[in-house]
């Protein structure tokens, strides 16, 4: 069905549109040099459309975000806006852009119409410079209608005059690569923009459906190199937030980044998900470090980027680093709850609970179930030694990860009554049981543990077992576990790190 073509092409044009204003008011005192684009309103009043107009905005969003002279607010932020009757200077404010871009779609069986238009938010006034006549449909004013013959041709035609017309305005790097795609099937698509829709919504179900439907696009069009690298990234989301075994899922997004890059070398998302491949799967930091700086070279836009390259670096122990790539990451997506989250990673690896526990404990005022933030939360006290508090909001944590409310308070009155006894002691026995209690754990975690109990032999073989599992949590967390601090001499320990590869 063609319209997913046709979309393709309004979007094509919709930026047209708006690098030709952009360009234009090089002229102007006062440059636009930050941009959000609004969710794009579906008039069609079907739900089962709102992946399709949800898809076309990250579509638009990710071809502005490709030219690094430009600010643009990641889709995830912008997506609190739907439908709200906020101004536009107020949500330019709170989301501290210059210019606004909203507009409107349509579908209704083989046809699209998406209407946009581009506002200065400072003045509110309302920007345009001039519309692209194609015989492709036809043109009017501000919006595209009608049906698509021939896109593959006009891809590559307006791709290159959106780069001609914001040379000179916005000065972008010259090895920018907007828009460079070749044709794809319009089912494949269509299966594409479905995969988007559910991998921005993280979660374990919807890593499952964003598979499903990326891997639909692939078996319609194997040559479309954008399917396989949301692939590649909707793996990695999975491999790091544990929806799946961590090296099963980073096989498979190594598999899914290959292929993206063989189709398209310049695909910033595949190379940020071979980044993270590289990291988490080999080990390979030289590379890993060559990936995500390559990524964010072509996309000084992508929060995914800045993120997981803020986590390496927080995990490396290059802290200042990793915190201005979160800072980065917060800039293009404030409102993001899990850019919010991850980017606490360097103030755990750094050792600065308090800032921690009191940033985790604002965040969670807003969301109690976030998963992650519970997790920081838990941590912080735990590694600061605040064992009482770290009681509590594990309790508070296993309830948001699903345990019944009734079950998790007898189970840690339980806890706290031998801690009050006990002390530190009784809590990491009380971790150990819990661990041994669970269908899978990692050995690190177990090796944690045994650390602070002081069981020494038991420690080393959890720490080689997890060598041997390739354990996530050993990579990412050993160099900046305090648990381990009073080893870090022994020499022993010193062996373990230089035979697993884990001194840089």
């Amino acid at each position: 069905m063609p319209v997913a073509l046709v979309a393709v092409l309004g979007v094509g044009l919709g930026l047209a549109f708006i690098w030709r204003q952009l360009s234009e008011r090089k002229l102007s005192a006062h440059r636009i040099e930050s941009l959000a684009v609004l969710p794009l309103h579906n008039l069609s009043h079907d739900a089962e459309q709102e992946y399709f107009s949800d898809g076309m905005t990250d579509e638009l969003v990710t071809e502005l975000a490709k030219v690094s002279t430009l600010r643009v607010i990641s889709h995830t932020s912008v997506e609190r806006y739907k439908g709200t009757k906020r101004t536009l200077r107020d949500i330019a404010g709170e989301l501290g852009v210059d210019a606004v871009v909203e507009g409107t779609i349509m579908r209704s069986g083989d046809r699209v119409r998406i209407t946009a238009q581009l506002i200065d938010a400072r003045s509110d006034k309302h920007l345009w410079a001039e519309s692209y006549e194609r015989d492709l449909g036809r043109t009017q004013g501000r919006s595209y209608e009608g049906t698509v013959v021939d896109l593959i041709r006009l891809q590559s035609e307006v791709a290159r005059s959106i780069t001609d017309e914001i040379a000179e305005s916005l000065k972008p790097d010259p090895n920018a690569h907007l828009n460079n795609q070749r044709g794809v099937t319009p089912e494949a698509y269509d299966l594409y923009l479905r995969g988007l829709y559910f991998s921005g919504r993280l979660s374990a179900e919807n890593s499952q459906k964003a598979f499903g439907y990326f891997n639909q696009a692939i078996e319609k069009d194997r040559s479309f190199a954008p399917a396989y690298a949301g692939l590649a990234e909707s793996y990695g989301w999975a491999a790091g937030l544990y929806f799946l075994p961590p090296q099963v899922a980073l096989q498979k997004a190594e598999v899914a980044a290959t292929k993206a890059l063989e189709l398209d070398p310049n695909s910033g998302m595949a190379h940020h998900a071979m980044a993270w491949v590289k990291y988490a799967r080999y080990w390979d930091f030289p590379g890993a470090e060559r990936e995500f700086q390559r990524a964010i070279e072509l996309n000084r836009n992508s929060v995914t980027a800045h993120v997981w390259y803020g986590m390496y670096l927080a995990q490396r122990q290059r802290t200042a680093e990793s915190w201005s790539e979160m800072q980065r990451a917060k800039q293009l997506d404030p409102f993001s709850s899990i850019v919010n989250s991850l980017a606490m990673t360097p103030l755990l690896t750094s050792h600065q609970y308090d800032r921690l526990i009191e940033e985790a404990s604002l965040g969670l005022k807003t969301d109690p179930n976030d998963g992650v933030l519970n997790w920081f939360l838990s941590s912080a006290y735990e590694q600061k030694g605040d064992l009482a508090d770290a009681i509590d909001q594990q309790e508070k944590q296993a309830i948001a990860f699903g345990e019944n409310a009734q079950r998790a308070k007898k189970e840690f009155a339980v806890v706290r009554r031998e801690f009050s006894v006990q002390g530190e002691r009784a809590y990491w026995l009380s971790r150990q049981k819990s661990l041994a209690a669970t269908a899978w754990t990692d050995p690190f975690d177990i090796a944690v543990v045994e650390a602070r109990l002081g069981n020494n032999d038991a420690m080393f073989a959890s720490l080689d077992k997890a060598y041997q599992q390739r354990s996530a949590a050993l990579l990412y967390w050993e160099q900046t576990q305090p648990a381990f601090d009073r080893f870090r001499t022994n020499p022993r320990f010193q062996d373990f790190i230089r035979h697993a590869g884990l001194v840089q």
